[in-house]
């Protein structure tokens, strides 16, 4: 059986410690505790794992994040992405060939 983990992003992100960094993988932009306990649990325990991002979507750990940015699915925002664009992600990415999806989160995305 093909497990996808599908960890959250988090709200520290590596420009907060370094602000003049560029873009960077979505693995190296993402540093906070709760992310990097996902990560590893994702890494561990699945074939597979996506970070997903309130602006960018599903993040394979090499897709480059171009920068600093403050988006969550709580909130109302322009820059969501929307469940098209996610819908789309999921068949460009493949990400539908698993057999099992394990959703890591802190709190329920609405």
């Amino acid at each position: 059986m093909k497990q996808l983990g599908i960890i959250p992003c988090g709200i520290k992100k590596v420009w907060d410690k370094y602000p003049e960094l560029g873009a960077v993988p979505a693995m190296e932009a993402y540093i906070g505790t709760f992310h990097t306990l996902c990560r590893n649990y994702a890494k561990t325990f699945t074939d597979n794992w996506v970070i997903l991002s309130a602006k960018h979507g599903f993040l394979f750990a090499e897709d480059i994040v171009d920068g600093p940015y403050d988006v969550t699915f709580n909130q109302k925002s322009d820059e969501i992405i929307s469940m098209e664009q996610l819908r789309e992600q999921v068949r460009m990415k493949q990400l539908d060939k698993y057999d099992e999806i394990i959703v890591l989160t802190a709190l329920a995305l609405h």
